[in-house]
């Protein structure tokens, strides 16, 4: 399978980071730090930012609970 598809989705729609060093424990910095610089750039006026893993879960539920309690429009 050719890796052309993530080329052609990383031009169109500019949401693919890429980072070039070892994914690991210790670098998670790394993966932090480029998504809040991507996020202040691409969306300046965003209000909350979830960076999960491969081996994080995310209750949906949980979250529409967390945000009609916390977030006032």
């Amino acid at each position: 399978m050719s890796d052309d598809w993530i080329t052609k989705e990383a031009e169109e729609h500019d949401d693919i980071l890429y980072g070039s060093f070892h994914d690991s424990y210790w670098n998670l910095t790394f993966k932090d730090s480029m998504l809040f610089t991507w996020t202040e750039q691409k969306v300046p006026n965003f209000k909350f930012v979830y960076r999960g893993d491969d081996d994080n879960f995310l209750n949906p539920l949980q979250l529409i609970r967390f945000f009609k309690e916390h977030w006032k429009y």
